[in-house]
């Protein structure tokens, strides 16, 4: 059998216009079905709660690690993690608030911190940054200064002209008009002043593609060389929607954002009011029904896992075909019980438990769908993330045992045709009633 249940997509990734900061084009892109899915040869294994309530558990500090944009650039070469750049102003009030509420939420100070290097950026700065290997300045405050020196040379000079005229009454219709015109300077002068004060730095300008909104905050990541803002004030599961969507790398499996920020909100709202059955018990039902079994393996650090767990996996067509076809259950990365499975023992070490090690064997990614048949012997393990679109036919794809005759690829492609087919028929059938 291939190496791979999935033969690689080479344009399942996101495409990004080649510059050095993309434009947000996530409306327009399509559904991508597809990507590439490594698994564990046949065989025997061989060794509406609040957030907080139900967060993964990281550890971290009691406020965010805030970097600046030249300490952050520096730190992303030692640990490549995205940037998160929080753009702000000394007179929005709403880049306050967030300092005092959503910025203080355990979850988003410890995701942040661990998923990420946490930026202010002060939009209106006027100091020389070092960033991507360039020298950004505020241009803005420069050309302003310009502009008002230009003002006061004017100003200086208009005044000396009226100053050497004396006010003798023979000039008067010049001394008139060169103070009117010195009146006009001097407001000209006071208007630059008053716009000048909030002039915005060029590197602001470009992270942000010059929408000009506070607060906004901006994510860099895949190695800085894309961007993606957030405008407005986010509530903390708002934010940890978007975080979670990019700190966990799922812009790699859809591109579809509004929808994955669904299944997150559904998984805080109300997609574990059924406990998921643990692993000790769904080996024993499977005993009893003979069923294949469908284990979810966990990393209960990540949100991506949560989102599997408590919305895809309970999605109703999921959900039917797994209650009529498999015993499925949970297997945490994190398990402290010992697991006696197979004739042999599996322990936590280190924090870490040895099954789902010994499930994923070369690839310990997280979530993971181990297969298991009606022995108990394991068919392959996938450790990807799934939409609920995507998982319907990979459960079609072991039940039926087509991996023993078929690659993916080519079921998916005879699957997807015998469902269109069946959806003609019954839209012809409903026409005729």
């Amino acid at each position: 059998m291939n190496n791979y249940l999935f033969e690689k997509v080479k344009n399942s990734r996101v495409v990004y216009p080649r510059r050095r900061y993309s434009k947000s084009v996530w409306a327009s892109w399509k559904l991508m079905l597809f990507v590439g899915l490594p698994f564990v040869s046949l065989g025997q294994i061989s060794s509406n709660r609040s957030l907080n309530q139900i967060q993964p558990s990281f550890n971290g500090s009691s406020s965010v690690k805030w970097l600046s944009m030249e300490q952050a650039y520096k730190a992303s070469k030692v640990v490549d993690k995205p940037l998160f750049i929080d753009v702000y102003t000394s007179w929005c009030g709403w880049c306050k608030r967030m300092d005092q509420t959503t910025f203080k939420d355990p979850a988003v100070v410890s995701y942040l911190n661990a998923n990420f290097h946490p930026v202010k950026f002060d939009a209106e700065t006027k100091d020389t940054i070092q960033f991507l290997e360039r020298t950004y300045l505020n241009s803005q405050s420069t050309y302003v200064k310009r502009l008002i020196s230009s003002s006061d040379s004017t100003i200086k000079h208009l005044s000396d002209s009226i100053r050497l005229l004396g006010g003798e009454e023979k000039y008067q219709f010049l001394i008139n008009s060169l103070s009117k015109r010195l009146q006009e300077a001097t407001v000209t002068k006071g208007k630059i002043a008053r716009q000048g004060r909030r002039t915005s730095h060029d590197l602001a300008r470009e992270v942000m593609n010059n929408q000009m909104s506070y607060p906004t905050f901006v994510l860099l990541f895949d190695s800085l060389k894309h961007n993606f803002p957030i405008k407005g004030y986010q509530k903390p599961e708002q934010l940890l929607s978007v975080l979670s969507f990019f700190g966990e790398k799922l812009y790699t499996r859809t591109n579809d954002l509004a929808g994955y920020q669904k299944l997150f909100f559904q998984a805080l709202s109300g997609g574990a009011t059924d406990s998921t059955r643990a692993f000790s018990e769904v080996i024993e039902l499977a005993k009893l029904s003979k069923k294949k079994t469908l284990l979810l393996v966990t990393d209960d650090q990540s949100y991506r896992s949560m989102v599997m767990e408590r919305a895809c996996l309970r999605d109703p067509e999921v959900m039917s075909y797994l209650k009529d076809n498999f015993e499925w259950g949970k297997l945490s990365l994190y398990e402290k019980d010992t697991i006696n499975f197979n004739k042999q023992s599996f322990k936590n070490v280190n924090g870490i438990h040895q099954l789902p090690l010994a499930f994923l064997q070369t690839q310990p990614r997280f979530p993971a769908l181990v297969f298991l048949d009606e022995e108990q012997k394991l068919i392959m393990a996938i450790p990807e993330f799934f939409l609920p679109i995507d998982l319907v036919p990979i459960l079609h794809f072991i039940e039926k045992e087509a991996y023993k005759t078929s690659d993916y690829p080519t079921f998916r492609k005879s699957y997807e045709k015998e469902k269109a087919a069946k959806n003609k028929a019954g839209q012809n059938k409903a026409v005729q009633n």
